[in-house]
């Protein structure tokens, strides 16, 4: 950002909160409301803009709010690391193994090998690859694992058939990296941080509702992503492979590839086997209702299975990551603190400004306000309000970062919930999902542009793509909460809950 630009935008923060607090008082008798109104003005506008990085605009609140009478210091501490913040480190902590032992690559060709034999298939395989991969690790994670591999096939038919003849389906298994990383993140709680800030957004604003677990959202959150990736590949499919003449690698020519990495080494093992049982922890955590039975979750019989959570479970993964020593290595386990400092904290910290944002909203009144003003709303249906939200969000993320956006968004929506009377959860979920469906541009999300650094497409391909991808991605999401997200999130969610109040 040029220096000038730059400083419009740095004064341009804290002059907006100046003016509102010198020309506004939204609730006569509480000025900690607008107060707390133009601390979120000042946030949103460095958050957009990007003045200074994301993480130092998510400190704002611990500098400015016990000055304005929102909040002690005292109360913003705990709220800036929580157990989503140790959830969070904890399944990164996994995919930095993952990537330090070379696993996922060789999951990525495994994948590839096993799918291939026409342009379709590959471009499936490699969908199913980075999807799956994205459900477990960061997005753009995800893409830098599979960009490799891609590559490799892609230079290897460049060279057999020539760029020109190569380069529709160049762009479409580029592009399926791409979105691949995206629509999977939305299947887990541990796959984009969007999905932690609404776990920990819901419990700030409505403390009384049932705790969304893993696995609970993982009954919605995995099958949207199934249908998600068909849409995807469909699409890519249909503009890009439909009169595609050249004939993809061969399973033979992918299995040489993968004779190349040598047989599956100790440590690769040990993660799978470390990772499954992560998984099977975060899962079989709590009771599982199949219907005619209920299988027993494996704290049923602890006297502290209500103190433990799902970054319980996360932090011994890591842990052990840090104690199972190397056989080809001696002297280092599968992890090192070194291997650790590769972690994102930018982005707790960017959790920790979200949350205090919402607590602020709360203890401020500003959530309360926000609900009155929207109550005109309530003459809209509320599947019309979800899927306006749903629209805007997947195209305002195309231009802003997804979880400084949900961080801001999730608030209002919470007030307008109460202000309209319908379940939080019918406006929180989709808005969720939808914050990660950025599809159209190269600055949308880091696998876009990571895939546009391949210099294989031109901006309007991903953006004709992605703007399929957007509306599907916004009308499939607020379908999946009318149908079967009332069974895995419980209830009418069309009614106002008993636990809301």
């Amino acid at each position: 950002m040029p220096k000038p630009t730059r400083t419009f935008w740095l004064l341009l923060g804290p002059l907006a909160m100046l003016a509102v607090l010198a020309c506004c008082d939204l609730q006569h008798g509480k000025p900690e409301v607008t107060r707390m109104a133009a601390m979120t003005l000042w946030m949103a506008i460095w958050w957009v803009a990007e003045p200074v990085p994301l993480a130092v605009t998510a400190l704002l609140p611990i500098a400015t709010f016990p000055f304005l009478g929102i909040l002690s210091s005292k109360d913003l501490g705990p709220v800036y690391m929580d157990q989503v913040s140790f959830l969070f480190i904890g399944g990164f902590l996994v995919a930095l193994a993952m990537e330090r032992w070379g696993l996922n690559q060789r999951v990525a060709l495994q994948t590839a090998a096993a799918f291939g034999g026409t342009p379709a298939r590959l471009l499936l395989g490699f969908l199913l690859a980075t999807g799956g991969q994205s459900m477990w690790m960061s997005n753009t994670a995800a893409a830098l694992v599979m960009m490799p591999p891609v590559m490799a096939v892609i230079l290897r038919l460049e060279a057999r058939d020539g760029a020109d003849a190569v380069r529709p389906l160049a762009v479409a298994l580029l592009l399926a990296v791409a979105y691949g990383a995206s629509i999977g993140g939305v299947g887990t709680l541990v796959g984009t941080p969007t999905n932690l800030v609404f776990v920990r957004q819901m419990h700030i604003a409505f403390p009384k509702a049932p705790a969304i677990s893993f696995l609970g959202w993982m009954k919605i959150g995995v099958p949207l992503v199934a249908i998600m990736l068909l849409a995807a590949w469909g699409v890519l499919w249909f503009l890009y492979l439909r009169r595609v003449k050249v004939q993809p690698l061969t399973r033979a020519e992918l299995g040489e590839e993968i004779k190349g990495l040598g047989a599956p080494t100790f440590e690769q093992k040990v993660i799978v086997v470390l990772a499954v049982l992560m998984v099977a922890m975060w899962v079989f955590r709590e009771d599982v209702d199949l219907g005619g039975f209920t299988l027993l979750g494996w704290t049923h019989r602890l006297k502290s299975a209500k103190l433990v959570g799902d970054s319980t479970v996360a932090m011994i993964g890591a842990l052990l990551l840090f104690l199972i020593p190397s056989r080809s290595e001696r002297g280092r386990c599968l992890l090192t603190w070194e291997d650790a400092q590769r972690l994102p904290w930018d982005i707790v910290m960017l959790f920790g400004g979200g949350f205090a944002l919402a607590k602020g909203f709360q203890s401020s009144g500003l959530d309360k306000w926000c609900g009155h003003q929207l109550s005109s709303l309530g003459t809209y249906s509320p599947l019309t309000i979800a899927l306006a939200v749903c629209l805007a969000l997947v195209f305002i993320t195309e231009f802003t970062a997804n979880t400084s956006t949900v961080e801001m968004v999730l608030p209002v929506l919470a007030a307008v919930a109460a202000a309209i009377r319908v379940n939080p959860l019918f406006l929180l979920v989709p808005a969720t999902i939808c914050a990660s469906f950025g599809f159209m541009l190269p600055a949308g999300t880091p696998p876009n542009a990571l895939v546009f650094s391949a210099r294989r497409m031109s901006v309007v391909q991903m953006a004709r793509t992605g703007f399929l991808l957007n509306v599907l991605g916004a009308v499939l999401a607020t379908l999946a909460v009318l149908t079967w997200g009332r069974y895995a999130l419980g209830g009418d969610l069309l009614a106002w809950p008993a636990w809301g109040q």
